[in-house]
């Protein structure tokens, strides 16, 4: 799964439709969410590049969720005590960690004032076109 729609259009991608389009459940001020479109999409941690196809769904969220199909393709071993996760990509070893808290909560207080400047950002403009519109 990927960030938002916004996140995509910054990118001006035309994600491609998802071929079996299903609802998500997930925390968000939305309720119930179509999830009806992909996008093919590289990123790199650390030394490691890959591409991933993900769905792309209006969440505020400002990490790649690699999911099971990932995994099953990268043959991913999760170290549970370590809480770590290895697999082999084009004959290297890649062993891979978790944010710490500190890291995902400086994270997430960069991404929500980032939305609340957006959206103010949008109200304005929204006020301004309004008052343009009654003149």
């Amino acid at each position: 799964m990927c960030p938002t729609q916004g996140w995509l259009a910054d990118l001006t991608l035309k994600p491609p439709t998802c071929h079996n389009p299903y609802c998500l459940k997930f925390p968000c001020k939305e309720g119930e969410l179509v999830v009806d479109q992909q996008v093919l999409m590289s990123f790199t941690i650390e030394k490691h590049k890959d591409v991933v196809l993900c769905d792309v769904a209006p969440i505020e969220a400002c990490h790649i969720l690699l999911g099971k199909p990932w995994q099953i393709e990268r043959n991913v071993k999760h170290h549970r005590k370590s809480n770590k996760i290895s697999f082999i990509y084009e004959g290297h070893k890649i062993k891979l960690a978790p944010l710490s808290p500190k890291e995902t909560s400086g994270d997430q207080i960069k991404l929500r004032k980032k939305i609340e400047y957006e959206r103010k950002e949008a109200k304005e403009k929204q006020t301004k076109d309004r008052e343009m519109r009654e003149k």
